[in-house]
């Protein structure tokens, strides 16, 4: 069976406490807080269950809307500064020889389009690659898949939120990347965590920090990497 990575994303709204603290009358008798106090002091537990149960929702709506906001206003998600999220993602794989077994799709290419995808339940973006090298799958001049990206703010600034496990590309941005399918059959691709996501700079691999090839990959020259992929690909068992 075809191993798929799972992405566990944890994200902390602290904001959230704050901005329904001061409805939550149960919990203060009918009288807003004093915003010195703990808002939780004397509660009971089922009241702080419902306490931070109306803060997840509270944080999930207003972030869901600000997304719509930025999708339907047309802002460009290249041009906002990117910040890492809360997350425990595993490695898609260990070694080389096992992502590229997993892999449908290996490919080289260079960023032409980011957009923010809001048609499913989880906010997405659409990433289309041009391609100059195909090592595994069929992907045509053109590829789309998806990484992680998402605007947020924190009171101050909007940035993008993204994955360290698969930083967002930008427009211009060069790479190889190792990438499975969303589902069997999906048509939808992800890159895999961590070790499927190399940036391509002066011809040289840039591996990311917790790759678990990075001693490998970090610096190597593409057309050697390219070369072992394709090897690799050849020898591999397909499940």
């Amino acid at each position: 069976m075809r191993h798929m990575h799972r992405a566990a994303l944890v994200l902390v709204a602290a904001a959230a406490l704050a901005a329904i603290g001061f409805a939550l009358a149960f919990v203060g008798g009918g009288r807003a807080p004093d915003p010195r106090a703990d808002p939780l002091a004397g509660a009971t537990d089922a009241e702080k269950d419902a306490f931070f149960k109306a803060a997840s929702a509270n944080a999930e709506e207003r972030s869901r809307a600000f997304i719509d906001e930025f999708v339907r206003l047309g802002r460009d998600p290249s041009r906002y500064e990117r910040a890492g999220v809360m997350a425990l993602v595993d490695p898609g794989a260990f070694t080389l020889p096992e992502a590229v077994e997993v892999a449908e799709v290996i490919v080289v290419g260079t960023v032409v389009a980011v957009s923010i995808d809001t048609s499913t339940a989880s906010v997405w973006a659409n990433v289309d690659m041009a391609i100059t090298e195909s090592v595994l799958g069929e992907t045509g001049a053109t590829f789309r898949f998806r990484q992680y990206g998402a605007p947020a703010r924190d009171g101050v600034r909007t940035y993008i939120a993204q994955l360290d496990a698969d930083p967002l590309l930008r427009p211009g941005d060069q790479a190889l990347l190792i990438l499975e399918e969303d589902g069997h059959g999906s048509g939808v691709y992800r890159v895999m965590p961590w070790i499927g996501h190399y940036r391509i700079v002066d011809g040289r691999l840039q591996a990311l920090e917790a790759n678990p090839v990075k001693a490998e990959m970090d610096g190597r020259p593409l057309a050697d990497a390219v070369a072992e992929l394709r090897a690799l690909s050849a020898m591999a068992v397909r499940p």
